[in-house]
């Protein structure tokens, strides 16, 4: 149970960081709550990605949260790793999925540990008519907490639990392939 009131932003940063927020916000990613819903703040950073932009960071292991959950040892190929796979007139794809841990929800007994401290943007918050309204929910004591409802960047779990539902969906896409309707339909293999 960390209750560590977010740090404090350089204003240098703040336009950059509040619209990475701003966007989780309007997705429904992060949802508003009252301060004594959430029992579990975690700690958020930045990091810098390309020319002027960033990658938001919600920490889950300087808030206590990684300790008390499990994933299974979850192996990612280094680059000296794929190069032993490569031959003459191999292929490879570097499929960069973007936002995809934000795109799978979590489970909703972990919102409640999943907890963002934005009161930090509050005067954002109340100044943007498109936010400012998501506040309405949780009443005149909004304060600027919210919980998030999707895997974040930091969860232990969440890099295992992005590659099951992408291999998952995609098998959903491809669908049946005894189907005759189905454009990865096969009958036999030459």
């Amino acid at each position: 149970r960390n209750k560590k009131r977010a740090k404090r932003v350089k204003k240098d940063m703040r336009e950059v960081i509040w619209s990475k927020l701003r966007k989780f916000l309007l997705r429904g990613y992060l949802t508003f709550r009252r301060k004594d819903e959430i029992l579990n703040f975690t700690d958020y950073f930045w990091v810098p990605k390309g020319d002027g932009d960033i990658r938001m960071v919600f920490n889950g292991t300087s808030c206590g949260l990684n300790k008390v959950l499990w994933a299974p040892n979850f192996w990612l190929p280094t680059a000296k790793s794929m190069l032993r796979t490569y031959g003459f007139n191999y292929r490879a794809v570097d499929l960069d999925l973007g936002e995809y841990f934000i795109n799978l929800p979590i489970q909703a007994s972990l919102e409640k540990y999943s907890g963002v401290d934005l009161s930090p943007f509050l005067d954002e918050i109340k100044k943007d008519k498109d936010v400012a309204h998501l506040l309405t929910p949780v009443g005149p004591e909004a304060e600027g907490f919210a919980t998030w409802s999707r895997c974040w960047m930091g969860q232990r779990p969440s890099p295992e639990w992005a590659a099951r539902y992408y291999y998952l969906a995609e098998e959903f896409v491809q669908g049946r392939e005894d189907e005759a309707n189905n454009p990865f339909y096969w009958d036999e293999v030459v």
